[in-house]
């Protein structure tokens, strides 16, 4: 996240006023995410099984011209119409929820290992090593950082939708 992000989830997780730019960065990232999935989607089936635009469009009900607007640009999709691009791709997205806090604790986390990694690589760099056993330890440091997994930020998945009672 560059700073300004920063300043906007910062914003948010001290409960102030949530700033027009902030409104306008979550949707962008929300509506490209979605797009990405969509395209990737929709690349699968015309890789694998052949599918054209204008299947797709005759599938789901829409024009070609609809469907090809739909892929070439991220577009602001109704959730109809993202679930029916879905169901004409044989495609279900898997939602998940991830709470602000959390991400803001997995992104300092990452930063403060980038950090880390980084004075052990500078120390590397300008330091030569004074025995064979310094060398393979700072190698090992440097390879414990590199091979250390990010932790996960908390995900609540949302519960499926419950049928109406007939």
């Amino acid at each position: 996240m560059t700073t300004s992000q920063m300043e906007f989830l910062s914003e948010i997780l001290d409960g102030e006023e949530i700033p027009d730019g902030a409104f306008t960065y979550f949707r962008g990232r929300l509506l490209n995410r979605i797009h990405s999935l969509l395209l990737r989607a929709y690349q699968k089936r015309s890789s694998e099984e052949g599918l054209k635009q204008k299947d797709l469009a005759r599938l789901i009900h829409r024009s070609s011209e609809v469907v090809n607007r739909h892929l070439a640009i991220s577009t602001n999709s109704t959730l109809i119409t993202i679930a029916d691009f879905l169901l004409g791709l044989r495609a279900e997205l898997d939602v998940n929820l991830i709470f602000l806090e959390d991400l803001a604790h997995v992104n300092s986390q990452a930063n403060e290992e980038l950090v880390a990694h980084n004075v052990v690589a500078e120390h590397k760099l300008d330091t030569p090593p004074q025995s064979k056993r310094d060398s393979n330890a700072l190698a090992e440091m440097v390879a414990g950082r590199e091979n250390k997994q990010r932790p996960t930020p908390t995900v609540a998945p949302i519960p499926p939708a419950q049928a109406a009672p007939n």
